[in-house]
């Protein structure tokens, strides 16, 4: 293995950050960029020029060990996040079967496969942002970690995203030209413009919103009040529960920032030299411990307050039986030590899982 030390700004760092695939003299080798935040060095004084150390593995090093194609995109599109936007949308079909309707089966998967790509876009994209700013360096858990093992080049992962963002448009716009215009399909192309560019500006262009501290809250709107009164539009084909739809979503909201607060607890080092604003690095781990445990508790009150003003079935409260995994996460919770404790990452799974756990009682619940 080759090692160089180049300047950050160095046309060929930007190079390899895109494609670290490098083609030398007639053989192959795969360039890892090893920097951290915007790749500053942390060992020199913060006035001198930003450089970075680059290894040049053989085609033989990078390759060994390296899984299928197949394997290899599966954990780039992290399809246990899709839990964030889909929960949202089996609320909205749950609460529309039970109404003695017959679920419009045609919609309904048209939409889960238009907003599970715009989703995946969002994750690829964002895989992409974290790469090339130095987040998703060595040493962290940011991301699947597939450019960062030398699996696929950021390029290409870009591309699939832009791709399957023109697709998830392209069946918007098919499920809005099924839809009556003025009782539903208005309101849609609205609440679509302002998903579709929230997915879009999460890490990309041109708000990169996740960077600068509003990931949290435009999370929460989108994950569960904005999808689900986007799917109300499409099931009910008007807009007459769009206020009821985005109230008893909010437990689904609580949870997915819980998911996105779990992580940002773990990476707060990383986004510390990066430079990118989250709740857990504005306000530090000891804080954002307690924020962990509200985020924690946070659906189940919600939960009780909705049944007491009448706004949920009973069979809701099968979420209830979810509460173990909360008791679980804060027994680990009152163990973390710091953000780089092996405890953290348990404590991601234990975000996961009671994501999962609640959301899915939750949403049967209002089936009967």
């Amino acid at each position: 293995m080759e090692t160089k030390v180049l300047t950050a700004d160095s046309p060929l760092v930007h190079s390899y950050l895109r494609d670290f695939r490098v083609s030398k003299d007639g053989k192959k080798f795969a360039a890892r960029v090893r920097g951290e935040g915007k790749f500053p060095s942390t060992v020199i004084r913060s006035d001198a020029p930003k450089q970075v150390l680059v290894e040049f593995l053989t085609e033989e090093e990078w390759k060994t060990e390296r899984p299928s194609p197949f394997f290899r995109w599966l954990s780039a599109f992290r399809l246990p996040y899709l839990a964030f936007s889909l929960l949202p949308l089996l609320l909205a079909f749950c609460a529309y079967h039970r109404s003695d309707r017959l679920a419009h089966f045609q919609l309904g998967i048209l939409v889960f496969l238009a907003t599970s790509l715009m989703h995946i876009s969002c994750n690829l994209w964002g895989e992409v942002e974290d790469h090339l700013r130095g987040i998703d360096s060595p040493g962290s858990t940011s991301g699947s970690g597939v450019i960062r093992e030398l699996w696929i080049p950021a390029i290409h992962l870009r591309l699939v995203a832009i791709l399957f963002f023109l697709i998830g448009i392209a069946l918007g716009l098919t499920i809005l030209s099924m839809l009556p215009w003025e009782s539903s399909g208005k309101q849609l192309l609205w609440i679509g413009l302002l998903g579709a560019t929230s997915a879009a500006s999460y890490s990309g262009w041109p708000f990169h919103y996740k960077y600068i501290g509003l990931g949290e809250p435009i999370l929460f709107l989108v994950s569960g009040p904005l999808i689900a009164m986007g799917a109300c539009a499409i099931f009910y084909q008007d807009t007459s529960l769009f206020s009821w739809f985005a109230i008893v979503s909010t437990p689904l909201a609580f949870l997915a920032i819980l998911r996105l607060h779990a992580g940002n607890q773990q990476r707060i080092p990383f986004d510390t030299i990066a430079g990118a604003r989250t709740i857990a690095r504005v306000f530090g781990f000891s804080i954002a411990k307690g924020i962990y445990l509200f985020l924690c508790l946070a659906p189940f009150a919600v939960l009780i307050a909705l049944y007491a003003f009448h706004l949920i079935p009973v069979a809701c409260f099968a979420a209830l039986a979810s509460l173990p995994i909360c008791y679980l996460n804060w027994k680990l919770l009152r163990e973390a030590k710091g953000p780089l404790d092996p405890i953290c990452h348990e404590l991601r799974d234990g975000a996961a899982r009671l994501q999962v756990a609640f959301g899915l009682l939750y949403c049967l619940g209002f089936l009967f």
